[in-house]
């Protein structure tokens, strides 16, 4: 029942200021993927260390919020980086091209990707192993917790398929 629940709140994008980091899923030991923050989850993610975030949410959906994501985590000193992708925005080698150079330049710092519900931080994620990392698909999507093959594929600019 308890997963259920979690895995409710990771697909309705919610989040609770007291376990926030119970909804992101752990990539990499210094590498989390989750939903987007509530301006009270800030402080969590400065415990864990976290000093990067990159949201791939869009404006308008950023708009919506209480809060400005972006100066809040600038005045915690938590750098932040928006690439908006998603069906409006589009998946394109462009906006892979903005991640791996964020990525070059910080692969080892703790960092959280997030969207509205993990789902856009995951492919971003899995399309940047795949060239940055030369993984295969299939290698790719054992890392991580979404997958679209058509997703991927148009960040890389190529055909992916993983169907077996």
């Amino acid at each position: 029942m308890k997963l259920f629940v979690i895995l409710s709140m990771f697909a309705s994008g919610l989040s609770y200021a007291e376990d926030y980091l119970a909804q992101t899923q752990q990539l990499k030991d210094h590498i989390w993927v989750g939903p987007q923050m509530a301006r009270e989850d800030v402080e969590q993610l400065k415990k864990l260390g976290i000093s990067h975030v990159v949201n791939f949410r869009t404006q308008g959906e950023m708009d919506g919020l209480d809060f400005n994501e972006h100066d809040l985590l600038n005045q915690t000193a938590i750098n932040y980086l928006s690439i908006p992708i998603g069906k409006e925005q589009g998946y394109s080698p462009e906006k892979l091209a903005q991640f791996t150079a964020f990525m070059t330049a910080h692969e080892s710092e703790p960092m959280l990707l997030h969207c509205r519900s993990g789902y856009r931080a995951n492919v971003m994620y899995a399309a940047w192993l795949i060239q940055s990392k030369n993984l295969s698909p299939l290698e790719a999507k054992e890392k991580v917790h979404a997958w679209s093959d058509e997703a991927v594929g148009q960040l890389l600019n190529q055909t992916v398929d993983t169907e077996e």
